[in-house]
C-alpha cells in the first residue's frame, strides 16, 4: 500500500544548485532522491514547498512523495539519514492526507535574511549571512517594508515559476530587527516570485545605508519596472524558514 508521506528538511544550499533537479549540477531535490532510493529501492519524486535558488539555505523546507515504503517510518529517517551528505537532514517525517502537496497545499511561506552588519568584515559569518559594512538603519528599513504588505505586483522583483504566469503576490507580514551587529528581514507571503526576497532586501539595504529614500523604495514597487530595481542580495544570507499549511505550521524545531 502506497502512501503520502511528508518530511520537514533542513539544509545548508551553499554547495548546491538550488533546491530543485536539474541537469548541470548538484541539488538538494537530486541528493534527497538519491538517497532516498537506496533506502526504499523506489524511484520517487519529491516535491517542494519553496524552490529555493543557488546558495539559499532552508531552516524547514517542507516536502512530499508517495512510497510504498512498509516499516517504520523512524528507520526510513534514520537510513534516509545515513544516506545523505552532512549538508542535508531529515528532521521529522510523517503520514500525511493522500491529498497533501508540499508546494499547493501550503498557505504561507517565511523566508529570513540575515545581514552581518559589521564594520569590518567577518569571514566565519559568510557562509550564512550577507557582509554590509555600511550602517543600516534597522527602524527606517522596518517603515520602508511596511508598504510591501498586502496583495501587489511584484513583476519588478522576480519572475513567475512559468511564463505569462500572474506575478501578482500577497505579502502578509514583513519586519526587519537588529539584534548587536546583525540586522534581520523576514518576509511571509502566500507565494513568491523567484528571486523576489533578494531583490526586495537588496533594495531595503539601499534605503537602510541612505542611497534612496523610503518613498523611492515604495516607488519601485508602484513602477513594476524591472530596470529600476537595480539590487539583489546575496544568496548566502538566504533561510526558507517556516512554511505554514491550514493552521499549522512545518517547523523544525
Amino acid at each position: 500500500m502506497r502512501r503520502t508521506l511528508k518530511a520537514v528538511v533542513q539544509y545548508d544550499g551553499t554547495d548546491y544548485l538550488g533546491f530543485q533537479v536539474q541537469k548541470k549540477g548538484p541539488t538538494v531535490q537530486g541528493a534527497l532522491e538519491q538517497a532516498l532510493q537506496q533506502v526504499t529501492q523506489e524511484t520517487v519524486r519529491i516535491t517542494g514547498a519553496g524552490r529555493t535558488d543557488s546558495g539559499v539555505h532552508a531552516r524547514a523546507q517542507v516536502v512530499s512523495f508517495n512510497s510504498g515504503w512498509t516499516r517504520s517510518l523512524e528507520e526510513l529517517q534514520r537510513a534516509w539519514n545515513a544516506r545523505l551528505p552532512e549538508t542535508i537532514a531529515i528532521q521529522s517525517l510523517d503520514v500525511t492526507a493522500d491529498e497533501f502537496h508540499a508546494r499547493r497545499s501550503a498557505k504561507a511561506r517565511t523566508y529570513r535574511y540575515t545581514i552581518d552588519n559589521r564594520p569590518v568584515r567577518a569571514p566565519l559569518s559568510d557562509r550564512y549571512m550577507w557582509t554590509v559594512t555600511a550602517p543600516l538603519d534597522d527602524a527606517v528599513m522596518h517603515g520602508a517594508l511596511q508598504t510591501y504588505v498586502g496583495v501587489h505586483d511584484f513583476e519588478a522583483f522576480g519572475r513567475p515559476p512559468k511564463t505569462g504566469e500572474s506575478t501578482e503576490r500577497e505579502v502578509l507580514s514583513a519586519r526587519c530587527w537588529r539584534e548587536l551587529d546583525r540586522v534581520s528581514v523576514e518576509l511571509s507571503a502566500n507565494a513568491f516570485l523567484q528571486g523576489m526576497v533578494r531583490r526586495i532586501v537588496g533594495a531595503l539595504v539601499a534605503v537602510g545605508s541612505g542611497q534612496i529614500t523610503a518613498r523611492d523604495f515604495e516607488g519601485l514597487l508602484r513602477a513594476r519596472d524591472k530596470r529600476r530595481v537595480k539590487w539583489k542580495a546575496a544568496p548566502q544570507g538566504l533561510c526558507l524558514w517556516q512554511v505554514d499549511y491550514d493552521d499549522t505550521a512545518a517547523d523544525s524545531w
